[in-house]
């Protein structure tokens, strides 16, 4: 890959923020090919705002004050993590999730998805598969996964991915409750 490519779509101030080029987590096409010298790249804009504000001497600031906005904890000092995925594998993902910009201070983490032309993602088991079945019908309530035949209100949760552990104290929704649609069956899964 030219990196010289990818440099003059980002933001100066935010090189120092990548540190090893080649060991980096670039997001990738099917060929293997780097996508952020694209201008329409969210890795890119990610890297714009986040590695900016990494390498700046007001990233306690800025980030105090989103915190606020979002309502958690303020408190620096503040650390920037591009492309952060979770070692422990919390969540009990197959594979697992890999963040734009995790922001950890002394009081509260932000874990933060940049999308900038493209759409957000969306929960795979709400897709027909190749046999024509769909895992879930899209909504969070008692359901059969007609693949597996495990029954759950969520399927990835009866696979063992341990989102709706979490999404209750996020997100403030009950575990035990009916949700049609799922609140994550579309862009919100992101």
């Amino acid at each position: 890959m030219d990196f010289a490519a990818v440099r003059l779509n980002l933001f100066p101030a935010s090189h120092g923020a990548i540190g090893d080029w080649l060991a980096f987590h670039w997001h990738r096409d099917r060929t293997n090919r780097i996508q952020a010298h694209k201008v329409h790249s969210s890795q890119a804009i990610a890297i714009d705002v986040f590695g900016t504000l990494k390498m700046s001497i007001d990233r306690d600031l800025v980030l105090d004050a989103i915190a606020r906005r979002v309502g958690v904890a303020p408190g620096g000092p503040w650390s920037i993590t591009l492309e952060w995925t979770d070692p422990d594998r919390l969540l009990g993902e197959p594979r697992p999730t890999q963040v734009d910009a995790l922001a950890v201070g002394s009081n509260a983490a932000l874990v933060i998805e940049c999308k900038f032309t493209e759409p957000g993602g969306k929960c795979s088991q709400t897709a027909k598969s190749r046999s024509g079945e769909a895992q879930c019908n899209g909504s969070y309530t008692d359901q059969v996964n007609p693949h597996s035949g495990i029954r759950s209100r969520c399927t990835l949760a009866g696979k063992g991915i341990r989102y709706w552990e979490y999404i209750p104290e996020v997100f403030s929704l009950n575990p035990a409750g009916d949700y049609a649609p799922c609140p994550f069956a579309g862009e919100a899964y992101q």
